[in-house]
């Protein structure tokens, strides 16, 4: 229970941008604890945490590009929501979800 508490809280801080959080769930994904296992997903949230600076996340992309794992043929169905406030304050939410 605390597990899927704890993803929620990933999932929630990755969608505003916490490359940390970005990175840990990648980690989840790629390994498939707690989740369902997606190395397309994974991938994709890697690389949101290395645009965000994580180190690690930098490093799991050296590596996969290293070793050859990215397939081109891999795609994914995007949908982006973007809401302007009054005051200025922008804000972006991300779903993902697997076409492969």
């Amino acid at each position: 229970m605390l597990l899927k508490e704890a993803i929620r809280h990933l999932q929630a801080d990755a969608d505003h941008g916490n490359a940390h959080s970005q990175s840990t769930l990648a980690f989840l994904l790629a390994t498939g604890v707690g989740v369902q296992q997606s190395d397309s997903k994974a991938f994709l949230y890697h690389h949101f945490a290395a645009k965000g600076g994580n180190f690690q996340s930098k490093m799991a992309l050296a590596y996969t590009y290293s070793r050859q794992q990215v397939d081109v043929k891999l795609s994914f169905k995007l949908s982006l929501s973007l809401s302007l406030s009054l005051s200025g304050s922008v804000s972006l939410s991300l779903s993902l979800g697997e076409t492969i």
